[in-house]
C-alpha cells in the first residue's frame, strides 16, 4: 500500500503541491488529546478511572473542566489532593465493576518490596504477605452508572485499572451515551475485546498511543475512541487523497 501512495503522489501531485496542515505525530494520548481540543470536539467534564496520583494529560489539557476521580487505593490520596490542587475535582474512594457488589480489594508491590504500585478487585480474600502481596480488605465496589446523575454531557472517560477495564466498561451502559470520548489501556489479548465492548456504544476508534513493547511485539496500549458523529471529515478525510496518507515507520 505505501508503494501505491508513492506511485500515486509522484504520478498526479506535483512537487511544489503544498500539502495538508497536519498535526505532528507522536503517538502519545498528549498529542491525540491535543489534536482533539484544536478541532473543538466537545470535552465537557474528566471522568478518571483509575487515576492514581495523576493522569498528567488530562490534568495539563483540561485544567478548565471538573475532574471526577476514581481511586480506591489510599495512599494515593495526599498526592491526589496535591496535584490537583487549582483544579475543579472531586476524588471517589471506590472501586467500579461492572455492577454493585461485596469484594476484596487485594493492594500488591510490582518490585515485591512492600511499596502499593497496584490493586485489584478479587470475589475471594488473598493471603497477605507484606511484597507481594500488600493489603486486602472487604470493600463495596460500585458500578460507574450508579454515579450517571453526576456526569455532564460529552465528557471523556478514561480507564486505567490494571486489567479490569473491561468490567468498568460493562457497568457504564448508560453512562456512555454522555461520553464524546473514551480512553481505554488493553493489553495485546484484551485489545479487540474492549475494541467491541466501546464501539458497540456508537464509538469509532480513532488512534492507537502509548504503545509498549515486550520482546519485539505490542504488549499493551492506549485505545482513544470518539463518538461516531463527532468523526469529522477534518479528523479522517474521505478516501482518496494522497496527501492525507501518513505511512509509519
Amino acid at each position: 500500500m505505501f508503494n501505491l501512495v508513492k506511485r500515486l503522489r509522484n504520478r498526479f501531485l506535483p512537487r511544489s503541491s503544498p500539502t495538508a496542515t497536519l498535526h505532528p505525530y507522536t503517538s502519545s494520548k498528549w498529542c491525540i488529546l491535543d489534536v482533539l481540543i484544536k478541532n473543538r470536539i466537545p470535552i465537557s467534564q474528566i471522568i478518571d478511572v483509575g487515576v492514581q496520583a495523576e493522569t498528567p494529560e488530562l490534568r495539563a489539557l483540561f485544567p478548565d473542566v471538573p475532574h471526577l476521580l476514581f481511586e480506591p487505593v489510599s495512599s494515593y490520596a495526599i498526592d491526589i489532593e496535591r496535584n490537583y490542587a487549582g483544579i475543579e475535582h472531586q476524588l471517589f474512594p471506590i472501586p467500579l465493576s461492572s455492577c454493585s457488589e461485596s469484594a476484596w480489594q487485594v493492594e500488591t508491590s510490582i518490585l515485591n518490596d512492600g511499596n502499593i504500585t497496584h490493586s485489584y478487585i478479587s470475589t475471594q480474600p488473598v493471603l497477605v504477605d507484606g511484597f507481594d502481596i500488600v493489603r486486602c480488605r472487604p470493600i463495596r465496589v460500585e458500578a460507574l452508572d450508579a454515579f450517571y446523575n453526576l456526569f455532564l454531557p460529552n465528557f471523556l472517560l478514561k480507564i486505567d485499572i490494571d486489567g479490569l477495564e473491561l468490567s468498568v466498561i460493562k457497568g457504564a451502559s448508560k453512562s456512555l451515551s454522555l461520553a464524546s470520548v473514551v480512553v481505554v489501556e488493553a493489553d495485546y489479548s484484551s485489545l479487540s475485546a474492549r475494541c467491541a465492548a466501546i464501539e458497540c456504544h456508537g464509538f469509532q476508534l480513532i488512534e492507537i498511543v502509548d504503545r509498549i513493547l515486550y520482546g519485539h511485539v505490542l504488549w499493551q496500549a492506549d485505545l482513544v475512541f470518539l463518538r461516531a458523529d463527532l468523526v469529522a471529515p477534518v479528523l479522517r478525510p474521505p478516501m482518496f487523497n494522497p496527501e492525507f496518507w501518513r505511512p509509519l515507520t
